[in-house]
């Protein structure tokens, strides 16, 4: 069974992603721009432009609506995520909320990392912005998600093989392999032609 410290590890990751990339949808700061002669700061986000202390609203198009349903997607399975890997911290069948809480990590972390590669390639202008915090807490989001995923998996290979998989005895689980047998596919015996 895998370690419970690897579980936590697991939710912990998990919630970050989630917690980042609330904040990383909300943020007016995808994109900025500071004038060097006043130093002032303007920043564009997903549902809004700032320019010092003024705001508008950002037009619906279709790109930028793209980009908003990859971010609430991805949050949305972010929460499932988390909600799964708590469960699975808490109880002793581990492979169903492994394997929910590998896939659901692996499609939110698929998800954010396709909301800021749209951006970046269609709305991100590079010669004048540059990428702000909420671009760039997307993309550790992404990272974070894809983390937990792989703990997640590595907990439903270690739950797997923990009850009774085809370890050998160095490995410490299953049946002792027989040491004369040999292993694999055939029982083919070659011999040397000279």
């Amino acid at each position: 069974m895998a370690s419970s410290g690897m579980k936590k590890l697991g939710t912990l990751l998990a919630g970050t992603a989630l917690i980042l990339s609330i904040i990383a949808t909300s943020l007016d700061k995808w994109e900025v721009r500071i004038k060097s002669q006043t130093w002032e700061n303007e920043g564009k986000g997903l549902w809004k432009v700032c320019e010092r202390d003024t705001c508008v609203g950002l037009p619906s198009t279709v790109v930028l609506n793209s980009v908003r349903g990859f971010m609430i997607l991805g949050m949305l399975l972010l929460i499932l995520n988390v909600i799964c890997q708590g469960i699975g911290t808490m109880s002793s069948d581990d492979d169903k909320f492994a394997s929910l809480s590998c896939g659901t990590g692996f499609l939110a972390g698929t998800f954010l990392m396709t909301a800021f590669s749209v951006y970046c390639d269609n709305i991100l202008d590079a010669d004048r912005w540059k990428g702000g915090s909420g671009f760039y807490l997307t993309i550790v989001a992404w990272l974070l998600a894809w983390t937990s995923s792989a703990l997640a998996g590595y907990q439903k290979y270690e739950g797997g093989s923990a009850k009774g998989g085809n370890k050998s005895a160095a490995g410490g689980g299953g049946e002792p392999a027989a040491s004369n047998q040999p292993t694999g596919v055939s029982n083919i015996t070659y011999s040397n032609p000279e």
